[in-house]
């Protein structure tokens, strides 16, 4: 039997659509999440879960859940809602990267080479660019 069912950010209670009185608990990630109106608003099916910092910027663990490869979300109990992002994509290889394993380095426009933020002068920056931890390696060893 499948329940369809409306989730509050940091309350492990979801109250049932079809039967308000109610009410379930589940361990587990959700298989399907329906997206927010401004995001399209389509159902999605949960490619992945797992459990990483929060893009809320407050240093706290969160359960993230990925809908695919444009749109992901996490749950922030401290905010009290759901935070919808996009996943970073790797400068060198393209690769998707999760949240908590992003590197942001800085690309000087002098070397054309990138380097640990902060280590590049205001005036010679380009901006940060985010890189896989084994990418940005190789990317400030050159």
């Amino acid at each position: 039997m499948t329940v369809r069912v409306i989730k509050h950010a940091g309350n492990p209670a979801m109250e049932s659509v079809e039967d308000p009185s109610m009410t379930v608990y589940a361990d587990a990630p959700p298989r399907w999440v329906t997206l927010p109106p401004n995001l399209g608003g389509e159902r999605r099916a949960v490619q992945e879960s797992w459990v990483g910092p929060c893009p809320c910027g407050r240093v706290h663990q969160v359960q993230h859940l990925s809908l695919g490869d444009d749109v992901h979300v996490a749950e922030c109990a401290i905010v009290g809602g759901f935070a919808w992002y996009r996943p970073q994509q790797c400068t060198s290889c393209d690769r998707v990267l999760k949240m908590g394993h992003v590197v942001w380095l800085e690309l000087s426009f002098k070397t054309n080479e990138y380097h640990r933020d902060g280590e590049v002068p205001e005036d010679e920056s380009q901006g940060l660019f985010p890189f896989g931890v084994r990418c940005a390696r190789k990317a400030v060893r050159r």
